[in-house]
């Protein structure tokens, strides 16, 4: 994230710059119009170093908001991600890995489960789903978590095997 913070006041230091330029182009295109034997081919150049450094600012000034909805959009995220995260606590399961449970005062109506810690930690809820005998597995960073095997546990959840066999 300072990295966009780090860019957007980059940009924008680099807009008062051109702003600045652009003022000294307008107060000599000022003083060309001011004298009696103007120098229409001068204007011109100076009108259209005036343009240019406006495109410029345009420009930056379009990047400086980029970065900024970057940001808020970032920060919306960041602030969902807390209230998501309180829900859970940092537990050790009976075979020794670290995952975060859902708090049975927060479950909401969800099923017991349990996200990824290392997600987690980089702010991102990930489910861990079961994907072998006592493992759990997160999809997104295909982390594997030795977990019970559901026996005292209400986190693995049960399933039902199909007809016929």
């Amino acid at each position: 994230m300072m990295e966009h913070i780090s860019a957007a006041l980059q940009n924008a230091g680099a807009v008062t710059g051109l702003v600045n330029s652009a003022a000294t182009a307008a107060q000599s295109i000022k003083g060309l119009l001011g004298k009696p034997d103007a120098d229409t081919v001068q204007i011109r150049q100076q009108v259209s170093e005036l343009l240019d450094r406006l495109i410029e600012i345009q420009t930056k000034h379009a990047s400086i908001q980029r970065d900024l909805l970057d940001l808020e959009e970032r920060e919306r995220r960041r602030i969902h991600f807390i209230g998501e995260a309180a829900r859970y606590a940092l537990q050790r399961t009976e075979l020794g890995a670290l995952i975060y449970e859902l708090k049975p005062s927060h479950a909401n109506g969800e099923p017991a489960h349990a996200i990824c810690a290392s997600c987690y930690d980089q702010g991102v809820k990930s489910i861990l789903q079961p994907v072998g005998h006592n493992t759990l597995g997160c999809g997104r960073c295909e982390g594997r978590f030795l977990a019970p095997d559901g026996r005292s546990s209400p986190m693995i959840a049960q399933r039902d095997r199909p007809r016929g066999f």
